[in-house]
């Protein structure tokens, strides 16, 4: 009686969901957002005694004639004792759904990094000041470095980045400087909008604008044409926005203008790093060993070649989210437990009625056959609910939570290999894990637990 007025309560709950993705952050903090995921939970959740329902009553039929009167005992078993079976799909699917989620969500990220950084590491060699072991560049490298490494024959072009922390209405930002006509004449700074970046740059050199990158532009509310005030030597400054930049390397925002309009409002030299382009016919190693070979004895350089950069990048990107990975399979293998022990429990209360199956004439492997079937049905279903939830949540993570977190647009790309091989081995898990009940049911003596009869 139960199951329709949970299913209404489980569809208002998605609606709700839904309208909760509308509004923005508060505070900086996407709750809104939160508030979508928790509902999802709860709206798929409550589905579930529905979804068992209507998946025995239509599949019957078709599982009788494929599996035999097996499917039907496993069925009935099913829709017999909801408050366990329906509870063991919603955990179950709760645990595939964090699954799928969090894979969309991670997977999206890093096929959108992976093209940020193809697009924007174009340079040959990465240049900063050496790190110790903690392989974080420290100080910034005086303007005789850059002079020096001008002169390295090979070089055909040295873009200085300086940059340092500011605040806006007390929230951190960056302001960051480069040349405009090296980046504009290489196209090294996506544009936001799809915009051309080559013309971008030339107007906001030629005119004394900034650019900014996404995350400062939603953390901020600023687009291209309007105005930024930053805090000049001689003090503030303003300055228009001549476009946006797509930004991964941070989340607190960044405003960058040309390298000599930032020297001049500034008063800062030298750099923090610099993206070095070799002559045609320069070898990545060999322009690192010249370069190396020069400033040996006056400065302490760490040189990275193109390919080496793009290597480390991922490799701390696939470092951050490994813990990531390791929850997901913590939820997955407790949902999983929980499949095994419903099943269990489900065997020992229909002890009784196992033994009457039995002195009617099922055999041992029947029995624990319908079992099995039971644990299918329940992990099928749970893997079901659980992508369905899951690809609403990792929307949400995608386009609302991280958007309203960090600022940053990511595309949408879902790791269809891994998400198969993932289910297809929750699935196996939780056949597995249905041997022992099945073999429990199996074992029931027919004889003892009939005795009171």
């Amino acid at each position: 009686r139960a199951v329709m007025p949970l299913a209404l309560a489980g569809v208002v709950v998605l609606l709700l969901a839904a309208l909760a993705t509308r509004p923005g952050p508060v505070d900086g903090l996407p709750l809104f957002g939160f508030a979508a995921v928790f509902l999802v939970v709860a709206g798929f959740s409550l589905l579930s005694p529905f979804a068992v329902v209507a998946v025995a009553r239509i599949a019957d039929r078709a599982a009788v004639r494929l599996l035999g009167v097996e499917a039907r005992i496993a069925r009935a078993n099913l829709t017999g004792s909801l408050s366990r079976t329906a509870v063991a799909v919603a955990a179950l699917s709760m645990g595939i759904a964090m699954m799928v989620a969090v894979a969309v969500m991670v997977g999206s990220f890093r096929a959108t990094v992976v093209d940020w950084v193809s697009q924007t590491l174009k340079s040959d060699l990465f240049v900063a000041p050496e790190s110790g072991r903690s392989s974080r560049a420290l100080g910034r490298l005086p303007e005789e470095a850059v002079a020096l490494l001008e002169r390295v024959p090979g070089v055909a072009s040295v873009d200085p980045f300086l940059s340092f922390e500011a605040t806006r209405d007390g929230a951190p930002y960056t302001i960051g400087s480069g040349r405009f006509e090296l980046v504009a004449a290489h196209g090294d700074l996506p544009m936001a909008d799809g915009g051309d970046t080559r013309t971008v740059l030339r107007r906001a050199l030629s005119l004394g604008e900034a650019v900014v990158s996404e995350p400062y532009a939603v953390k901020f509310g600023v687009g291209a044409g309007d105005v930024v005030t930053l805090p000049g030597a001689d003090g503030p400054v303003s300055l228009r926005v001549a476009g946006v930049y797509r930004d991964y390397s941070n989340d607190r925002g960044t405003v960058t203008v040309d390298r000599a309009l930032f020297r001049r409002l500034f008063r800062k030299d030298g750099a923090v790093s610099l993206a070095i382009r070799l002559a045609p016919g320069v070898a990545p190693e060999e322009g690192r060993r010249r370069i190396l070979a020069a400033a040996s004895g006056r400065f302490a350089l760490r040189v990275q070649t193109n390919a080496t950069l793009r290597e480390a990048a991922l490799a701390l990107f696939d470092r951050t989210f490994a813990v990531t990975y390791a929850l997901e399979a913590v939820a997955i293998a407790v949902a999983v437990l929980g499949v095994f022990s419903t099943l269990l429990a489900l065997v020992l209360e229909r002890r009784r009625e196992i033994g009457l199956l039995r002195a009617l004439g099922a055999s041992a492997a029947r029995v624990s056959r319908a079992v099995r079937y039971e644990a299918a049905a329940l992990s099928t279903l749970g893997i079901a609910l659980g992508v369905l939830s899951g690809a609403a949540m990792g929307w949400i993570l995608i386009h609302v939570v991280n958007r309203q977190s960090f600022g940053w647009t990511i595309r949408t790309d879902v790791p269809w290999l891994f998400l198969a091989g993932a289910l297809a081995l929750v699935l196996l898990a939780t056949l597995a894990a249905a041997g022992r009940p099945a073999r429990l049911a199996a074992a029931t003596d027919a004889a003892a637990v009939l005795k009171e009869e």
